[in-house]
């Protein structure tokens, strides 16, 4: 085993982060230092290790001691009969599936991340115990099959959604697994969808992503900070015109909170942390944690996501800043969490163990070529990305998970007040 980064803190085993945290980070992805002792010039790290300097040039992203501390959740509002995804009839009712909508801009990881949803189900993350896939419908149930088999197979990764893309899973869970808490609790249900409609008709494709966002209860975002400082456009107007959209259509149905918030429970998930331009940064940050156990995979503590964000919104030249910023203003700061993900995960070495001298997960090889060519078409070879080892997604999950409990136990929290004579019947 090379251990060479710092330990992983302990999880929390309700998987709430939000709490407020004062311990001091460790040391992240920094060598052990000589039995002698420091090396000459090295900074004292955060517990009194030395920390790595960052190369000439390179900006020092933001001191986590300085960050402000999470404050614990606040109650949740009351739920009411007009909560998306409850039932004719039963409203709130703690039973019912939880709609969770995937959205992010064209380009931001929407088709690696449903690629990778099964091997996070079923592959070697801890969490993934119990869990089941079912598909609701013939495109679901080929777009699932053709995942599994590119990414277990063929090892290859989904070009973008060229096509128009509607898939709804049914993701279940009978039984709790080892890391939840040891307590009798309904069975987990959560429809998850998503709409793509790109090189279409552009409020059409609008329509069917602002009627998927509204129906849900949550909603996982997914950015994607390397197209972001390439495509600074597109990821902002697409995420400000979507909100827009969502935050009217909701308003006019009389869904919208009082201060004009969105209801929903929102996770952000920053994607693409095995890129080397993210995971360097993270790097010299220290910003990240080992795991203790195999495959001993690095990741960026929950509790630590938003202030990476925050740093990579302010210093990639995107405009993540401004995606921040909207979503400070629109969602309830209680009901939003942030995640580092890595779809594809990191190389596993011989031993199926991280290796931090080659974590790059992405191989370049030849296309098959299709069909002859036409006449005048670009002879240059084309190359397509293949991956090095079957994937062991990081982070992908979890969001599910977390956002499956939050919205249950908002519903239960409804239905206890409304059985007690509170206030109830008017969404939050």
């Amino acid at each position: 085993m090379r251990q060479w980064l710092g330990s992983m803190p302990p999880p929390d085993p309700d998987f709430d982060d939000t709490a407020g945290d004062s311990r001091p980070p460790p040391d992240r992805f920094a060598r052990p230092a000589p039995a002698s002792g420091p090396a000459p010039g090295s900074a004292p790290g955060p517990t009194g290790g030395p920390a790595p300097a960052p190369p000439p040039g390179v900006s020092v992203p933001l001191s986590r001691a300085a960050a402000p501390a999470y404050a614990p959740p606040a109650q949740p509002a009351p739920a009411t009969a007009a909560a998306p995804g409850g039932t004719p009839g039963a409203p709130g009712a703690p039973g019912n599936d939880v709609r969770v909508a995937l959205w992010g801009a064209s380009g931001s990881g929407k088709s690696t991340y449903l690629w990778a949803l099964p091997r996070a189900l079923h592959g070697k993350a801890g969490r993934s115990d119990g869990w089941t896939i079912t598909p609701l419908d013939d495109t679901s149930r080929t777009y699932l099959a053709d995942a599994e088999t590119a990414l277990v197979v063929d090892r290859v990764l989904p070009q973008g959604t060229l096509s128009s893309l509607s898939v709804r899973w049914l993701l279940a869970r009978s039984s709790r697994s080892p890391f939840d808490r040891l307590r009798p609790a309904p069975a987990s249900r959560i429809l998850l969808t998503v709409e793509d409609r790109p090189g279409g008709d552009y409020k059409d494709a609008l329509d069917a992503a602002v009627a998927q966002l509204a129906d849900a209860d949550a909603i996982i975002y997914l950015y994607d900070p390397v197209s972001d400082s390439r495509e600074r456009s597109e990821t902002f107007q697409a995420f400000s015109s979507t909100l827009r959209a969502v935050s009217n259509r909701m308003l006019r149905n009389g869904q919208l909170r009082e201060d004009g918030r969105l209801p929903q429970h929102l996770a952000v998930c920053v994607t693409k942390f095995d890129d080397p331009a993210i995971f360097d940064r993270a790097c010299r940050g220290n910003w990240a944690t080992q795991s203790d156990t195999k495959p001993y995979l690095p990741r960026i503590a929950d509790r630590y996501a938003h202030d990476f964000f925050a740093e990579l919104c302010k210093s990639t030249g995107g405009t993540g800043e401004e995606v921040r910023r909207l979503i400070q203003d629109s969602f309830m700061k209680e009901r939003v969490r942030y995640y580092v993900t890595s779809s594809i995960g990191f190389n596993l070495d011989h031993e199926d163990e991280f290796d931090p001298d080659d974590y790059g997960n992405l191989d370049h090889e030849p296309a098959p070529q299709r069909g002859p060519r036409r006449p005048g078409a670009d002879t240059s070879p084309q190359y397509r990305e293949r991956l090095r080892s079957i994937p062991v997604p990081v982070n992908v999950l979890e969001p599910l998970v977390d956002l499956d409990r939050l919205v249950r136990r908002d519903r239960r929290g409804g239905l206890l007040r409304s059985r007690s004579g509170g206030t109830a019947g008017r969404r939050p």
